[in-house]
């Protein structure tokens, strides 16, 4: 409560930082307690959270990964995902063990369908902060399954693209199709063998977020029901008529959120606009080689 309704971080709350790691270590019967008290400071003092106690959290949450229960593992990565979303820029170096983890389980395709959309949104995220540092993940993965890297993107990829029609929350959805339309301009050999499953989920991402404009300015376009000030989009918050301090810190936080901030439409003509340029007369045999009906869905939001 003290978190929830703090403002500002005290010297009092800031001193208490240190023991969390122990706490997290040896307190797996309370665990949700502790992860979730570990969640609030990240809002509260995502900086300070991230610099003093972030890599002792990762390293203990990395280590107790395997043997939690699912909701263990949920919570985990819940708060993996706030931490990503909430943190400052060098956010992912240090969650890189956790980002490891998360790697490996889409590599392995085998968990239940909440844990999965999980995995995806959190590398999702991660490549649309750096495609690089998702390739260092894949390489560090393929050192440690001794195969190579584009063995092991190209699984992933496998994975994700066979799971995606399965994750049902439109945010979700929205966030992938975000981070598969940035992975078209990578030039990809992983990517290119497989633009025309990409191509139909992010046709089938835009399907669930884009509506038509029904008012009067709209003249008839299309929206993103997602964005920020549209209908659809329900921001991350409890009760808006007893906000707290922390449900205010969410809030914030749901408004800088891509899913929140860019119009899948749009970001997706300029990905396919600069694939284009970049593969010349191999992109029309690309678009040339796309099944009607995918196509044909992709033409009523995007030029091809």
């Amino acid at each position: 409560t003290i978190l929830h309704n703090t403002a500002k971080p005290s010297e009092v709350l800031i001193n208490l930082l240190p023991r969390l790691p122990n706490l997290l270590e040896n307190g797996t019967e309370n665990l949700r307690t502790i992860v979730y008290i570990i969640q609030a400071y990240v809002l509260l003092c995502p900086g300070h959270v991230t610099d003093s106690i972030g890599p002792a959290v990762v390293s203990v949450a990395a280590s107790m990964y395997s043997d939690l229960v699912d909701d263990g593992r949920l919570m985990v990565l819940r708060l993996t995902e706030t931490w990503i979303k909430a943190g400052p820029p060098n956010t992912p170096q240090v969650l890189e063990s956790l980002l490891l983890t998360v790697l490996s389980s889409v590599h392995t395709g085998s968990d239940y369908l909440v844990l999965m959309s999980l995995h995806l949104s959190i590398l999702s995220r991660l490549i649309l902060i750096s495609h690089h540092l998702f390739s260092q993940l894949c390489l560090r993965l393929a050192s440690a399954e001794n195969s190579n890297h584009n063995d092991v993107a190209g699984k992933v990829m496998d994975v994700w693209l066979d799971k995606m029609p399965c994750v049902i929350a439109p945010e979700r959805r929205k966030l992938l199709g975000l981070a598969l339309a940035s992975l078209l301009t990578t030039e990809s050999p992983v990517v290119l063998t497989r633009v025309y499953l990409i191509l139909l989920n992010i046709a089938e991402a835009l399907n669930d977020v884009t509506r038509p404009d029904d008012s009067v300015a709209g003249a008839g376009g299309m929206i993103d029901s997602l964005m920020a000030g549209q209908g659809d989009a329900v921001l991350d918050t409890d009760d808006i008529d007893y906000e707290t301090e922390h449900d205010s810190r969410k809030r914030h936080v749901a408004m800088q959120d891509p899913v929140h901030t860019v119009v899948l439409k749009d970001y997706v003509q300029n990905q396919i606009t600069v694939m284009s340029q970049q593969l010349g007369d191999n992109y029309k045999q690309i678009i040339m080689n796309v099944d009607v009906e995918t196509r044909d869905n992709l033409q009523e939001y995007v030029t091809l």
